[in-house]
C-alpha cells in the first residue's frame, strides 16, 4: 500500500500469515517475499540504517536477510533490545559476522 503524506511512501507489511513466523522485514519464514527488497531497488536505496525489537529475533533477521541481498547495514545498537542476553549476543556476533556494522 502506497501513502503519500509527506513522510510515508509505503507500508510493508510482514506476518500475515498465519502458517509462518515472521521475523525479517523481507521474508517470513516460508521464505515468502514482503515486497521490501524491490520497493528499496525501486528508489536505488543500497544501505540501510536499522533498529528495533528485538536485536535477537526481528532485528537480525531483517538484517541478515539486508546483508544477503547485497545491502550495506548499520544497526544502532543503542535503539534495539533482546529478549535475553545470551541470545542477543549470539545475534550480535552473527550480524557482526555477515558484515553489518554495529553504531
Amino acid at each position: 500500500m502506497l501513502v503519500d503524506n509527506g513522510l510515508l511512501e509505503a507500508i510493508v507489511k510482514k506476518g500475515m500469515d498465519p502458517r509462518y513466523d515472521s521475523y525479517s522485514g523481507f521474508f517470513d519464514d516460508g521464505n515468502h517475499d514482503t515486497g521490501l527488497d524491490a520497493l528499496l531497488k525501486t528508489h536505488g536505496i543500497t544501505d540501510l540504517i536499522m533498529f528495533g525489537l528485538t536485536t535477537d529475533y526481528c532485528a537480525r533477521a531483517t538484517a541478515m536477510d539486508a546483508r544477503s541481498l547485497g545491502y550495506g547495514v548499520r544497526l544502532i545498537r543503542n535503539l534495539c533490545r533482546g529478549v535475553a542476553p545470551d541470545t542477543t549476543g549470539t545475534a550480535i556476533e552473527k550480524m557482526a559476522d555477515v558484515g553489518v556494522v554495529m553504531v
